[in-house]
C-alpha cells in the first residue's frame, strides 16, 4: 500500500512538471499583440518568407494539453484599416465559395503546415497589413473561436 501511495504521488508530480512546462509555452510570445495571443488550444504562425500577394505557409500549432481542438482548411484574411481590421472582399460576391470540411485534430505539442492559396476567392492583394484567421473549437461541439495570426504584403 505505502508503494502504491509513492507511485501514486511520483505520477502526480510528474504530471504537475509537465502541465506547468506546458503552460510556460501557451504564454504569448515577446512583441506579440494581446489579440494574436492563443485564446483556445491552437496557435498559428506566418513563415513570413513565404508571404506573397496570392498567399502564404502557416503553421497550425496545439498548445493546449487537455481537450480535443478540430480546425479545418477554412481561413478568413483581413486587412488593416483606420477604424479597425476589415474583411477583404471576395473577387465575385455572386458566386458561392466553400472550403472542405474535414476535421484536422493535433496531439498536443504537434503541428501542421498548411499553405493558404487565396486566388480564387481574393485574387492579388495589394501591400499592407493582413491577418489570417483560422476557426477552432474544442470537441464536442462547443462553440467556435478564430485565431488569428499577422502578416506584411510588402511592394
Amino acid at each position: 500500500m505505502k508503494n502504491r501511495a509513492l507511485m501514486l504521488l511520483a505520477l502526480l508530480l510528474a504530471l504537475l512538471t509537465l502541465l506547468s512546462a506546458c503552460a510556460a509555452k501557451t504564454s504569448p510570445e515577446a512583441g506579440s499583440r494581446e489579440e494574436d495571443a492563443d485564446p483556445a488550444g491552437l496557435a498559428i504562425e506566418i513563415d513570413p518568407d513565404s508571404v506573397t500577394p496570392t498567399g502564404l505557409t502557416l503553421t497550425v500549432r496545439r498548445t493546449a494539453i487537455l481537450g480535443e481542438w478540430i480546425y479545418g482548411s477554412d481561413y478568413t484574411v483581413e486587412r488593416k484599416a483606420d477604424a479597425g481590421w476589415e474583411p477583404v472582399p471576395v473577387l465575385d460576391p455572386d458566386t458561392n465559395y466553400a472550403f472542405t470540411a474535414e476535421g484536422h485534430t493535433l496531439l498536443p505539442g504537434g503541428t501542421e503546415v498548411m499553405t493558404a492559396d487565396w486566388s480564387m476567392l481574393y485574387g492579388e492583394l495589394p501591400p499592407g497589413q493582413y491577418r489570417i484567421g483560422k476557426r477552432t473549437m474544442r470537441s464536442p461541439g462547443t462553440s467556435a473561436v478564430t485565431v488569428w495570426a499577422a502578416f506584411e504584403i510588402k511592394e
